[in-house]
């Protein structure tokens, strides 16, 4: 009877529908928002890099949809998640979604100086039926925060609306990229990965400090996500910003599988 209540339950999710709630301006500057407008940027030419990388892959994999994690809190994620949502959408017609589905530790809204409003949290407790989008200028992208309700239970963000959300963003939008929770501390980003049953994609990305310092948590990190996931699981690249420079530097996106990683993009189809 349970389970035949909770497949009722399931069934009867709507389709979630996207509301422009207009165009909100960062109150704070954002290295990364001025280096995109900045055609002689070291730090705009590298994120210009990575999105011709990452969309050669996507193009090549048909994936749309990506969540960027980290190992620890404070390894560069959010930032990785704004500077390829802001570099993509500069393309003519491209409609890029980025979404805060960190909802414990919130950073872009902040980083950006905006003000806080209903987003992730609301809609995925019930509390609204659309989905505010607030389109974000400069920057070109439309972002969906992570809202003003607190994480009750983080299993909402393995629940039937969850998918019905990311089912609706892919078919929207040309790109979806999430800014997810780190992977060591908590579940949450597994919760996501998991329970919606998609094949994965991975980027390893944003490697801070030494190797000696990092390769442990970075071994844990790729070695905790390949253990959940099962053999769904798959890198499809790898990069790295340097500790010792002042700016983000992006030598390569590699398409072998890496040894170790402590940032990485999973690819949801």
């Amino acid at each position: 009877m349970t389970a035949t209540i909770a497949k009722d339950r399931e069934e009867r999710v709507s389709t979630p529908v996207f509301r422009d709630e207009g165009v909100v301006h960062p109150t704070r500057r954002v290295a990364v928002l001025d280096g995109l407008k900045d055609a002689q940027s070291i730090v705009g030419e590298e994120f210009r890099l990575l999105r011709a990388r990452v969309q050669t892959i996507c193009e090549q994999r048909a994936i749309n949809c990506l969540a960027v994690v980290s190992a620890l809190p404070g390894e560069g994620k959010s930032t990785v998640a704004l500077g390829l949502a802001t570099a993509c959408a500069r393309e003519a017609g491209r409609r890029i979604l980025l979404v805060e589905t960190d909802l414990r530790r919130p950073t872009i809204s902040r980083d950006l100086g905006l003000p806080s409003f209903p987003g992730v949290g609301e809609y995925l407790n019930g509390e609204t039926e659309h989905v505010p989008l607030r389109r974000v200028e400069p920057g070109g992208f439309f972002l969906l925060s992570s809202g003003e309700a607190e994480l009750e239970s983080p299993e909402i963000l393995g629940s039937p609306r969850m998918e019905a959300f990311l089912r609706a963003a892919r078919a929207t939008f040309d790109l979806v990229i999430l800014d997810a929770t780190p992977v060591l501390p908590v579940a949450d980003v597994v919760l996501i990965l998991e329970k919606q049953r998609v094949r994965l994609r991975a980027l390893d990305v944003a490697v801070r400090g030494t190797r000696r310092e990092t390769e442990p948590r970075r071994y844990l990190a790729v070695h905790f996500v390949w253990t959940i996931t099962g053999e769904g699981a798959e890198m499809i690249g790898s990069l790295a910003h340097s500790p010792i420079q002042s700016t983000w530097r992006w030598p390569c996106i590699s398409t072998a599988r890496p040894a170790s990683g402590m940032a990485t993009t999973y690819a949801i189809r």
